[in-house]
C-alpha cells in the first residue's frame, strides 16, 4: 500500500528526504506542513519494510544533516500494531513540542534505544508558530482503509496542520425545475451548500499535494473544526520558475452544526478529580483552591505528587506558580 503519511518514516535520512521534486527544481522549499509547537499531531506510518520499537524509543528533532537539535521523546506517544501486509508499524501522536525552529527545515528521529541501528527519519517539516494564521487543521479517518489485523485495530483520527488558509465562503445552490401543463415554469425549494475557499500561498509540493488529496477523499474530515461534507481530487498546476512548488487552491462543502475538538488518542489527558472547598470566593488576593489532578505522568516530586500552593499535582506538564 502507498504510504501516504504526512510524516512518512524512512530508515535513512536520504530515503526520508526524497520527495519527488522536478530534478530541474533549484529552488527547493517544504514550508507545507507544519507542526505548530503548542498542538497535538497524530499520523500512522506504512513503512515497506515495517518498523517496530517494543516499546523502546527515543524521539529527536534533527536537522537536514541528521544533526540533532531537541529530543522529544516524552512529547511523543507510540501504539504498535501489525498491519494488514503482516508488517509491524506504528501509530504516533506528538504534543506541545514547544520549542519554535521558525523556518529551519528538520526532520523527526525515531529510534530504537537499545538497538542503535534501528532509526527512522521523516520527511522534511517545519515546526513554528510563525505565521501560524496562514495554517489549516486537518482531523481525518477513513472507514475504508484501516490499518491493522482483527485484533489490532487503529482507526483513529489522524490530524496534521498544512501550510493554507482559508479566504472566503462561498454558496451552492440545487433546486429542481419542472414545467407545468399550462406552459408555467415552477422551480421546488433552493436548497444552499455552504462552501469554504482555502488558499496554499506560497504554493505546494509534490509530495504534500498527493497526500492533500488522499486526505479529502477520506471517509470522515474536519477543517479547522468544521465538518467538510464533500470529496475533492484537486488538479495540479506548472510550478512557479525553478522552484518546486506550484499554485493550488481548493474548495470544500462544510456543515457548521457538526464540530469537533481535538482530543487526546495515546496521551492520557489531564483529569480533575476533586476541588476543595467549592463555591464562589472573592477577595483582593487570588485565592487558589485546593485541587487534586491524576495522570499517567508523575512528577519527579515523589508518586505523591508535588503540592504547589495548596494544588496536588501527578503530571510532568503542571504549571509552577512558585513556592
Amino acid at each position: 500500500m502507498e504510504d501516504y503519511s504526512f510524516i512518512r518514516l524512512e530508515p535513512t535520512l536520504q530515503l526520508a528526504r526524497y520527495t519527488r521534486n522536478s530534478p530541474v527544481a533549484t529552488i527547493v522549499n517544504n514550508w507545507f506542513i507544519r507542526l505548530e509547537t503548542d498542538k497535538t499531531y497524530f499520523q500512522i506510518s506504512n513503512t515497506k519494510n515495517g518498523i517496530a520499537f517494543d516499546g523502546n524509543y527515543t524521539v529527536f528533532v534533527v536537522d537536514c544533516s541528521g544533526n540533532e537539535l531537541l529530543e522529544i521523546t516524552e512529547k511523543v506517544a507510540i501504539f504498535e500494531f501489525i498491519d494488514n501486509q503482516g508488517l509491524p508499524q506504528i501509530a504516533f501522536e506528538i504534543t506541545n513540542i514547544r520549542t519554535d525552529f521558525y523556518m529551519q527545515e528538520v526532520s523527526l528521529r525515531f529510534r530504537h534505544s537499545a538497538v542503535l541501528s534501528n532509526v527512522f527519519y521523516s520527511n522534511p517539516i517545519l515546526i513554528t508558530n510563525y505565521q501560524r494564521e496562514f495554517n489549516t487543521f486537518f482531523e481525518y479517518r477513513s472507514y475504508k482503509d484501516f490499518y491493522g489485523t482483527a485484533y489490532n485495530k487503529v482507526n483513529k483520527y489522524q490530524a496534521i496542520s498544512l501550510h493554507c488558509y482559508f479566504d472566503v465562503n462561498n454558496a451552492e445552490e440545487s433546486s429542481k425545475e419542472y414545467t407545468s401543463t399550462d406552459g408555467i415554469r415552477v422551480t421546488s425549494n433552493v436548497i444552499a451548500t455552504d462552501l469554504e475557499k482555502y488558499i496554499f500561498e506560497k504554493g505546494i509540493d509534490n509530495f504534500t499535494y498527493r497526500r492533500l488529496n488522499k486526505l479529502l477523499t477520506n471517509s470522515v474530515i474536519y477543517v479547522n473544526g468544521n465538518r467538510m461534507t464533500n470529496k475533492l481530487i484537486n488538479q495540479s498546476d506548472e510550478r512557479i520558475g525553478d522552484t518546486n512548488r506550484f499554485s493550488q487552491e481548493f474548495e470544500i462543502a462544510v456543515n457548521y452544526n457538526e464540530q469537533k475538538e481535538y482530543e487526546y488518542q495515546l496521551f492520557e489527558p489531564l483529569e480533575l478529580i476533586s476541588f476543595i472547598p467549592s463555591g464562589n470566593y472573592t477577595a483582593q488576593i487570588p485565592v487558589y483552591p485546593n485541587k487534586t489532578f491524576s495522570n499517567i505522568f508523575s512528577l519527579p516530586f515523589g508518586s505523591n505528587g508535588a503540592i504547589i500552593n495548596n494544588k496536588t499535582f501527578n503530571n510532568k506538564f503542571s504549571d509552577v506558580f512558585g513556592a
